[in-house]
């Protein structure tokens, strides 16, 4: 039984050919702790950012490869960044590969998402080989952003995991949100929502404000439910002219530039404002979805 080598803090092994040239992981790379804490979408783009930095190599763009690069075969560890990679072929007993193996697992699955959102493909040069991918386009337009800024936009977009209103999808609200193009997808959204609502009101004002105001004024307005009490009236053209006042008129004003954060739950707003719009259009015999799509 051979003896397991001393560890040596300069060095972190994988397996692999002898004649591998000794790599280093970038400082930006997870430690293990901070690995396993991520969620599978977090790790998903330190690996992406991983690729790029190592971009030189194009081995490692495979998915064992690259789990091999980041998970110490010699000490079943994982890589921590900043530390020299070199090559051992040595494996110790169950409890070690156990634990190096649940890691590798764990690489894969964030490997596997970024082929799944797009940001990774086979590399249409190997074949059937499809453990070698390409950045696509997608991939390489993420980390093109600062790093901080990528983290927060895919955050947000891991958040837009409920299904647009119907509408939205339609007139690409959820297609823009997903491309990075948060400023866009908010005015879209309510830029149609406010078409919606004057279609279906025929209102013609011109202010968005004052659209929602009349449109839902309490036992006056043609989109007012005169069926219940006063108060729940008040309630909707509140809401309506509170979320325009904030979310419409805002971006037409000023330079506006929303978190990420922000921006999925104000798109998620509008959605339900939607919802609440098909309410309104079951009652007065107009749905959102008989308006034509609004003029560019």
């Amino acid at each position: 039984m051979p003896q397991k080598p001393a560890a040596n803090p300069q060095f972190c092994a994988t397996a692999g050919p002898a004649t591998t040239v000794p790599r280093v992981l970038s400082v930006d790379w997870p430690d293990e702790t901070t690995a396993k804490a991520l969620s599978v979408d977090d790790l998903a783009t330190a690996i992406l950012f991983e690729l790029a930095a190592q971009g030189a190599d194009g081995q490692l763009l495979n998915r064992g490869n690259f789990m091999n690069y980041v998970v110490d075969d010699q000490h079943e560890g994982w890589c921590p960044g900043g530390r020299i990679v070199t090559t051992s072929v040595y494996i110790a007993g169950m409890d070690a590969r156990n634990h190096r193996d649940g890691l590798k697992q764990m690489v894969g699955e964030a490997w596997d998402l970024l082929r799944t959102q797009g940001h990774l493909a086979p590399d249409p040069t190997q074949g059937r080989n499809t453990d070698f991918v390409v950045f696509t386009k997608r991939g390489r337009d993420f980390v093109s952003r600062p790093r901080s800024q990528a983290v927060a936009w895919a955050r947000a977009v891991a958040a837009l995991n409920h299904p647009l209103h119907q509408r939205l999808q339609d007139i690409g609200v959820d297609a823009s949100f997903r491309g990075g193009h948060l400023d866009v997808a908010i005015r879209n959204a309510f830029r149609d929502i406010e078409h919606c609502i004057r279609e279906m009101s025929g209102l013609a004002e011109t202010s968005p404000v004052t659209l929602m105001d009349k449109a839902f004024a309490p036992d006056a307005g043609p989109l007012a439910d005169r069926g219940t009490p006063r108060p729940p009236q008040n309630a909707l053209q509140r809401l309506f002219m509170g979320a325009f006042g904030v979310y419409r008129n805002a971006p037409n004003h000023s330079y506006v530039t929303y978190d990420p954060g922000e921006a999925v739950e104000i798109v998620l707003f509008a959605s339900l404002l939607l919802r609440e719009l098909d309410k309104v259009g079951a009652r007065v015999g107009t749905m959102p979805a008989d308006v034509s799509v609004p003029p560019i």
